[in-house]
């Protein structure tokens, strides 16, 4: 019996700790799941917000490259002379936002430059023996369109890229010669400010614009963090721009990273708090169970016999299982007997006597007298009787009233 309890004792300290730790995991897969369903909706959020302003940097970029469209339209129209290009050049630069240079290049040599005060130098270089131009001077040519390089960084700060456009004229013949390149030089972040991609930031996002350099690391060309972009880069969405021939990114980060963690934290308390709550109760339980096994243990090992009636038919509610060695009488059998089948005459009239005189005196007022002992004599099952001594006291409702009797017998017999 002491190993059973024993055993027992150690399922009730388990039974908790298992609410504990299962109760753990259920709050913690929950929070898990709340979590990646926050930055699954706030990156779609900063995607479709940063796809928007990818394209808004996209149109504004081509568009101030449109400029070297302009100079072409004075090439064609000066069937390749552009007598009025430094007097043209400002209003043009004017209007084509985020561009710092025009340049007229025949044959692909720079003839005009404006403004000319600055890049004076510039004058007489040819793009197509620069091992450095060369390569785009080319592709250009052979591709008959307007092509873009990738931004590169500028000794006084910043990034620039230059736009080519191939201007083809018609010879006496009407076939097509070229003529050379009319060209304008794009400055970042200048170009930018047009698209409105610095209102990201306005929306909790921070972005960095970068593309691959010629060992495929990102090179940043704008950025709205001052110093390391690497977090941006490394956690941030992406979104391509494919600018004509050039292939670009933009990559947006909220500003505190992804996810909540304060409300994260608050749940993961909350979780926590209602795991040992559970615990708690858990034990609570754990222990009134455990009770009531101990309780029912000594009912079942004990030679005297526990039971309760109710009043006032006197019908078993409850009965030990001790009573089958006493009377002979399973605890089936004791269950389904009526008063007058288990006493003897003289004893059921000194019960019936006796209880209905305490329930007269309890009905005016007077305190019954508890756990008084009488003697009854018990009909067992082989026809022989045993004399019991009795132990009772009154269960009593919520209103005070009798409603049963809890009592012990025990075998006069082995006192």
């Amino acid at each position: 019996m002491n190993r059973l309890l024993h055993g027992k004792m150690n399922r009730t300290h388990f039974f908790p700790f298992t609410v504990l730790l299962v109760s753990l995991l259920f709050f913690g897969a929950v929070i898990y799941n709340v979590d990646y369903l926050m930055i699954q909706k706030e990156k779609l959020r900063a995607r479709n917000e940063a796809t928007v302003f990818a394209s808004s940097v996209n149109r504004t970029v081509l568009q101030a490259a449109s400029s070297v469209y302009a100079l072409a339209a004075l090439v064609h129209n000066g069937n390749g002379r552009v007598d009025r290009f430094y007097e043209l050049a400002p209003g043009l630069l004017s209007y084509y936002r985020g561009i710092n240079t025009l340049v007229l290049l025949p044959d692909g040599v720079v003839s005009h430059i404006y403004p000319l005060d600055e890049n004076e130098n510039a004058l007489g270089h040819d793009q197509f023996t620069d091992p450095a131009r060369n390569e785009i001077a080319r592709l250009t040519l052979d591709s008959a369109s307007m092509t873009i390089t990738d931004p590169v960084q500028l000794i006084q700060g910043g990034f620039a890229s230059i736009a080519r456009l191939p201007v083809f004229l018609e010879d006496e013949r009407g076939d097509d010669c070229f003529w050379g390149f009319t060209s304008c030089t794009i400055l970042f972040p200048d170009v930018l400010e047009p698209s409105g991609v610095e209102h990201l930031a306005s929306s909790g996002l921070r972005y960095v614009l970068w593309r691959k350099g010629d060992d495929g690391r990102p090179v940043v060309i704008h950025s709205t963090v001052n110093g390391d972009a690497k977090r941006i880069l490394s956690e941030g969405v992406v979104t391509g721009l494919d600018i004509l021939n050039a292939e670009w990114f933009l990559s947006a980060l909220p500003e505190g990273g992804w996810g909540n963690l304060p409300l994260v934290l608050l749940l993961s308390f909350g979780g926590l708090a209602l795991s040992v709550q559970l615990a708690l109760v858990a034990r609570l339980v754990a222990g009134i169970r455990d009770s009531e096994e101990k309780y029912r243990l000594l009912a079942e090992n004990v030679k005297d016999v526990i039971w309760m009636v109710s009043l006032p038919d006197f019908k078993f509610l409850y009965i030990s299982p001790s009573v089958e060695e006493l009377s002979g009488y399973s605890v089936e059998e004791t269950m389904n007997m009526r008063l007058d089948e288990y006493l003897e005459p003289e004893s059921l009239d000194h019960v019936k006597k006796l209880y209905g005189e305490s329930l007269c005196r309890f009905r005016k007022g007077e305190i019954p007298e508890e756990g008084r002992v009488m003697e009854v004599r018990h009909r067992r099952k082989d026809g022989s009787s045993v004399w019991l001594g009795v132990r009772s006291s009154y269960i009593l409702n919520d209103d005070g009233e009798p409603v049963g009797i809890l009592g012990i017998s025990r075998d006069m017999t082995e006192i």
